[in-house]
């Protein structure tokens, strides 16, 4: 059955006519079936092992009749056998033959790949003149000659439409109309003679012209061709020179600012070294976009909470950048660290719902917490370009602040205190527990007035004349007593 199915597979990849003689001849199908059978019985065939090359061959003599010919033929099967003998290092199985056959194609590939790649610029080249020859032969070289044959046709039928009469004298009837006549004929022949010379150097300017016009292309074609393979050799660069924008994107993307920095200095210098390409100033405008995106994100990097070595790094790097001066670097400063504080403050606003006073003292913890250390900052940044006056207006500005939250909670607060005033010992503990927590808070804002003296501002003027006097949150007599305090532990 199998070698049925085996023979109706093999019987379609055979030629026609042997396909009709097997469908025909049932005897000839049966005695391919029987030597089909026999080889997929024959396990020696099948076998993997060593398969040498000696054959034997055995011709068995089928002879087939032909219904339509009524022809004999002999079919000679050729065998091989099997050398069952010790084996041998040197006899290979077909598998390996097989296997050492695709290793060798494999690396004949790879060599094939790696010639391909070292000579790509000489493969490009040599195309690139192919295609200009056969633009040449195909259109150019067709298109003078069209040319040079229609002058010559020109030139054909202005010879040919000059007058035949004027070569031939008429007869003449009297001796006076002859002389005439000749005469005439002489005149007619020196025009004609000036015209076939005119003709004739206008034929040759015609001919110059085109070969003028033909030398001009050649020339601006091997000026493209130099062009063209320069453009090939330095592709890479050219391709380095293009990508410049988008790799300063990816430096900024990756914090790397400084690279982007010296990325925008190398397009500048170019700019410099080749003012009349367009192509420079247009990269140069793309990195500047990237750099103003890049000072955008930097700004609003400073109004978060940075450590200072991170802050001074941003500086220097604005530094760098041309399109901010030295003033503006400090309002961008102080401006930053004036929302970073405001934005600290906010974020402690729903304390005020279960505590006012643990508020306040919140609020001037963040004060002598960050309104120092900006401080102390700028004069590290900025050294001995210190300006006082925004400096002044910085620190007014969150010192009027303070004061405001202070005149708006603290008299609820104090109202807290005369609220207690039953005169068991619970209420009493409970009035003094409230005023020392007030005294605390007095004397916090002390501490941060005196700790902003070393910066030669004070927030003790502004707080006297607020707090004290103005609103009289506080005695003078509270301040002077936590004052004391203050100096007794400095």
């Amino acid at each position: 059955m199998s070698s049925l199915i085996l023979l109706n597979t093999l019987k379609s990849g055979l030629d026609p006519s042997l396909q009709k003689q097997l469908d025909s001849n049932p005897s000839l199908s049966k005695e391919a079936e029987k030597y089909l059978h026999e080889i997929l019985l024959n396990d020696d065939l099948l076998s993997t092992d060593a398969f040498t090359t000696t054959t034997t061959t055995a011709t068995a003599a089928a002879t087939v009749t032909s219904p339509a010919h009524g022809a004999l033929s002999n079919a000679a099967v050729t065998t091989p056998t099997r050398e069952f003998s010790q084996p041998q290092s040197q006899v290979k199985t077909i598998v390996e033959e097989i296997a050492e056959l695709d290793l060798h194609k494999h690396k004949i590939n790879q060599e094939l790949s790696t010639l391909t790649n070292d000579n790509r610029d000489l493969i490009i080249e040599v195309n690139q003149d192919l295609n200009d020859v056969n633009h040449k032969l195909s259109i150019d070289y067709p298109h003078y000659i069209e040319l040079l044959l229609k002058i010559l046709e020109n030139d054909t039928n202005a010879q040919n439409s000059l007058p035949s009469d004027h070569h031939q004298p008429r007869q003449p009837r009297q001796q006076q109309q002859q002389q005439q006549q000749q005469q005439q004929q002489q005149h007619q022949i020196g025009n004609d003679h000036h015209h076939h010379h005119h003709h004739h150097h206008q034929h040759h300017s015609s001919i110059s012209s085109i070969h003028n016009k033909l030398q001009n292309h050649d020339k601006s074609l091997l000026q493209s061709i130099e062009l063209d393979s320069q453009i090939l050799g330095n592709m890479d660069f050219i391709l380095d020179i293009l990508e410049l924008p988008t790799l300063c994107k990816l430096c900024i993307l990756q914090g790397n600012y400084q690279e982007s920095l010296e990325i925008s200095m190398y397009a500048k210098s170019l700019i410099i070294r080749f003012p009349n390409l367009q192509i420079f100033k247009t990269i140069a405008e793309q990195i500047d976009n990237e750099l103003h995106l890049m000072l955008k994100g930097l700004i609003k990097l400073l109004n978060t909470d940075l450590r200072q070595n991170h802050i001074l790094k941003i500086f220097q790097i604005l530094n760098k950048l041309d399109t901010i001066s030295g003033k503006v670097l400090h309002r961008i400063y102080l401006n930053s660290r004036f929302k970073f504080i405001t934005n600290e403050i906010s974020s402690i606003k729903p304390i005020l719902k279960f505590n006012k006073l643990t508020y306040l003292k919140r609020y001037v913890e963040i004060y002598r917490e960050h309104l120092y250390a900006s401080l102390s900052m700028y004069n590290t940044i900025f050294k001995e370009e210190v300006n006082l006056i925004l400096l002044n207006e910085f620190v007014t500005s969150l010192g009027y602040a303070l004061c405001d939250e202070f005149i708006k909670y603290l008299p609820t607060i104090k109202s807290q205190v005369i609220g207690i005033s039953d005169g068991n010992e619970a209420s009493i503990e409970a009035q003094l527990e409230l005023n020392n927590a007030i005294d605390g808070l007095l004397l916090q804002l002390i501490y941060l007035s005196k700790s902003l003296s070393n910066f030669q501002f004070d927030f003790e003027p502004i707080l006297l004349s607020q707090l004290c006097y103005k609103h009289e949150l506080f005695t003078e007599k509270s301040w002077v007593d936590n004052l004391n305090k203050v100096k007794k532990h400095r």
